[in-house]
Order: C-alpha cells, then structure tokens, then sequence
C-alpha cells in the first residue's frame, strides 16, 4: 500500500467535500481514483495523478469554489472548510 490511512482518509474526505459542494464531477472523480491508487502499491500512479492538483490558475482545482449545500452552512464557513482541507490534504501528500 502507497499511502497510509491518514492520507486515504484525506482523500476521502476531500472527494466527500467536494461532492457534496457541487465540485465539477471530473476532479471528484480523480480524488476518488487517488484514494484507490493510495491503496495499491505503484507510487508512480499515484504520482502522475497528484500532479493534476499541483500549481493554480484557471481551470485548476485551486479554482474551484464550492457552493453552500446544507441548511446550517454559509459561505463564509464552506471557504473555511474547504481552505482547510485543502491544506490538510496538500500536507498528507507531501509526504509520499
């Protein structure tokens, strides 16, 4: 196994996030491939793939807003929430 349970239960939770917040279906889709790849063991599949969530700028997925979906949630709370499990997120990866 490529990746250890903190990083699979990351990616899980991002692709959660994401899904749940109206996140084009394509990145969702790559977050969930990631998460699968976490659990084989070909880094270098994992490796490729992490490479589309690299670096920003239009199109990227740093340029992803999610949309507010549940009852309780405002915009201000989903930007805080999405920020911080990027962060998380980019510090599990870091340590493949």
């Amino acid at each position: 196994m490529v990746g250890d349970k903190g990083q699979i239960q990351t990616t899980k939770a991002l692709a959660k996030f994401c899904a749940e917040h109206h996140c084009p279906p394509g990145w969702v889709s790559r977050l969930n491939e990631i998460a699968e790849l976490l659990e084989q063991d070909d880094k270098k599949l994992v490796l490729s793939h992490l490479k589309m969530f690299k670096g920003g700028g239009m199109g990227s997925f740093l340029d992803i807003w999610p949309e507010v979906a549940f009852e309780h949630e405002t915009p201000e709370y989903i930007e805080v929430i999405w920020w911080a499990l990027i962060g998380h997120w980019r510090s599990q990866m870091d340590r493949l």
